[in-house]
């Protein structure tokens, strides 16, 4: 399902198939998306985890999240998941246009 805002939506897909999104607001915005994968990257570095084993970390849980065929996935899964590839991009693991669409609103 796609969650839309009043500015839009970022969508995220995972072997061309369509994941997870994220609704656009005034509040919630692409910046704020970045800011937030920042600060998980930073918080996993504070706890002493490098940038390979965060990424890798964020990767295996993208991977189990996004092939589980047996549950469906939440709306608390598809946050996690969005954070998951927002981190990845920050990282360089995933360039944005290969894994997301901003999608802006219908007039």
């Amino acid at each position: 399902m796609i969650h839309t805002g009043k500015f839009g939506s970022i969508s995220f897909f995972y072997k061309d198939k369509l994941i997870a999104s994220s609704p656009l607001t005034k509040y919630k915005t692409l910046d704020l998306h970045y800011k937030e994968a920042s600060m998980c990257i930073v918080d996993g570095m504070k706890k002493g985890l490098s940038i390979e084993k965060i990424k890798t970390l964020f990767l295996n849980n993208l991977i189990i999240l996004c092939n589980r065929k047996k549950y469906k996935i939440t709306r608390e899964d598809e946050r996690y998941i969005v954070m998951c590839f927002m981190v990845l991009i920050k990282l360089k693991f995933y360039d944005f246009e290969d894994v997301a669409l901003i999608m802006g609103r219908r007039k």
